[in-house]
């Protein structure tokens, strides 16, 4: 893969279940609800105990084999660790329950991606992008997919968009960034976009192209 390119994951399908619902604790003769699970399985993924977080989630579709977030987040830890194939079984589950979930298409995206599946990447953002066109996430990653794929104007114009969308997101600026050095070939715009993700509070990068005489 290239050099500083990134894909995303998103947990934003997971906000009600991390939000909603009260927790069911001892009490005697009382079933705690799918939903506690994947709460814990969120708590013990924060922490990265991430077989205890599997264990949470299958315990949650076992009382609920619907249960969309549940698959969703074990989809997400299961990308996160590198079992790509249990990931993509995972996130198809989710859209075989909610074919209108964008976030599920944007997650099999970035397996996909991680996979060197671009094509198939760049299909499931194009989803999830109908579904949803403020997803900034699905036009990171078809954007990450474009650059692997050497379709760098293709990508540029993702991460256009991106910025449109989130104009505070200082990663977005850095992303670009990269892209305009590495593949696009404009010093100037580069060192721009990293001073703009410094101006927002992400420094690194344009602080060390300063040191090394790239950009004033």
């Amino acid at each position: 893969m290239v050099t500083n390119t990134r894909c995303y994951l998103t947990v934003a399908c997971l906000s009600l279940a991390l939000m909603g619902g009260l927790l069911v604790v001892g009490c005697a003769g009382t079933t705690k609800p799918a939903s506690y699970y994947v709460q814990q399985g969120w708590v013990q993924f924060a922490a990265g105990h991430f077989d205890e977080a599997i264990a949470h989630l299958n315990k949650a579709i076992k009382i609920d084999p619907e249960n969309a977030d549940a698959y969703s987040f074990r989809g997400l830890v299961h990308g996160v660790t590198g079992k790509f194939d249990k990931a993509l079984a995972d996130f198809n589950k989710v859209i075989e329950i909610n074919p209108e979930a964008d976030n599920a298409f944007v997650n099999r995206a970035m397996v996909y991606t991680a996979k060197g599946q671009y094509d198939q990447a760049i299909a499931d953002c194009n989803t999830a992008i109908a579904i949803n066109p403020q997803n900034a996430t699905a036009y990171t990653n078809r954007g990450v997919a474009h650059r692997e794929k050497g379709q760098y104007e293709q990508a540029n114009a993702d991460f256009d968009k991106v910025i449109e969308i989130k104009p505070t997101d200082a990663k977005a600026y850095v992303r670009r960034g990269f892209l305009y050095m590495d593949n696009l070939k404009n010093r100037i715009r580069a060192c721009s976009d990293w001073k703009k993700a410094c101006e927002l509070g992400e420094c690194e990068k344009y602080n060390e192209a300063k040191e090394q005489g790239v950009c004033e």
